[in-house]
């Protein structure tokens, strides 16, 4: 069970060039996860991101890629403009009781953001279940349901 947090814990970087955002759920003692990249396309402005990419790892099986294209699905757009809105979390303090939790899922969102006309600088949330973020993450997942295919988008219509 504490292997799973760590593993989990574990899976933490700068994004990968190809992506602008991405999202992770991951089940702890499942020893699988979900991540959701919305990719950067070379064809399309920031205003106008296009493709994500799902990867499914489930412990013992091969790995999954499945994909979503905001030209075709609306749930997709939804998605990408839903990033807008994730809940912040609140500053802790050192006298702010906490509570250990040794199971449960693991929720994450890594972007870059930026104040006014800034360059963007990377940020990493992270949260368990019972969260404003868990609740954010399992929405857009909802969103992008019934967008998902095993083709990968062309990047022109």
């Amino acid at each position: 069970m504490i292997a799973a947090l760590i593993l989990q814990a574990s899976i933490t970087g700068p994004l990968p060039d190809d992506v602008w955002a991405d999202m992770t759920y991951g089940p702890s003692l499942a020893y699988s996860s979900e991540t959701i990249a919305f990719l950067r396309d070379e064809t399309s402005s920031m205003a106008d991101p296009r493709i994500l990419r799902m990867t499914l790892r489930q412990h013992g099986k091969p790995t999954v890629t499945i994909w979503a294209d905001s030209r075709t699905c609306p749930g997709a757009a939804e998605a990408v403009r839903h990033l807008r809105s994730i809940p912040m979390p609140t500053p802790s303090l050192p006298s702010d009781a906490t509570d250990l939790i040794l199971d449960g899922v693991g929720y994450r969102v890594r972007f870059r953001a930026h104040y006014g006309s800034e360059i963007g600088f990377p940020l990493e949330l992270n949260s368990n279940v019972g969260t404003p973020l868990a609740e954010w993450v399992n929405r857009t997942r909802a969103m992008l349901k019934p967008c998902w295919t095993t083709a990968r988008p062309a990047k022109d219509p």
